[in-house]
């Protein structure tokens, strides 16, 4: 600070030199007074999943300006993926259309579908596997998916989740639902009178 208390930022953001849209927080430190160097640190927050930000320390004691340190960058972990599964439709005796939503968790290229299976007790990830028409799926956000499945058996209680699979950090899974398939209705014909 040479001698003078000079007030001490961070400046942040995700173009490498700085330029354009920055953030600035206030270092926990600032003021810092004296003619040695000080530590000094920010805790910040509010950033996005696995993308690069560049920082520096700027500081001010009134003389000159602000003075600039070099830039530096740290990239931000990818949140997990998550999964929800949200009831079937366009039921038939041998369809359904499994629906479902997927959070990539900033993620690209996540292959997304739905186990289903007869059993009541199906673990994570067991039975048959049906992928979404809209996997893969990509971005921070919840993306809806649904699949068409065909060959269920009439009369017959399915259960299904939603799945996500990123290869990285394991499968996400959604809560297990049912669906019920009707059943057909026996087909009934009456044959001609006989003597």
């Amino acid at each position: 600070a040479n001698g003078a208390p000079a007030t001490v930022n961070f400046e942040y953001g995700t173009t490498s030199n700085l330029t354009g849209s920055t953030i600035r927080a206030l270092a926990g430190q600032s003021p810092v007074d004296g003619t040695t160097s000080t530590s000094v640190s920010a805790a910040i927050s509010g950033l996005a999943p696995g993308t690069t930000y560049y920082y520096r320390v700027l500081a001010n004691n009134g003389v000159g300006g602000d003075q600039l340190g070099t830039i530096s960058s740290f990239t931000t972990s990818l949140a997990a993926a998550s999964a929800t599964t949200s009831a079937a439709t366009s039921v038939t005796s041998t369809t359904a259309v499994l629906n479902g939503a997927i959070n990539p968790g900033g993620r690209t290229g996540l292959a997304t579908g739905f186990y289903y299976s007869t059993n009541p007790n199906m673990a994570d990830g067991a039975g048959t596997l049906a992928l979404a028409s809209q996997s893969p799926v990509s971005g921070a956000g919840y993306v809806t998916i649904s699949a068409s499945v065909s060959g269920l058996n009439s009369g017959q209680t399915y259960y299904f989740q939603a799945a996500a699979n990123n290869g990285q950090s394991g499968v996400a899974y959604g809560a297990v639902l049912q669906v019920d398939v009707p059943a057909v209705a026996p087909l009934v014909t009456t044959g001609g009178a006989t003597n």
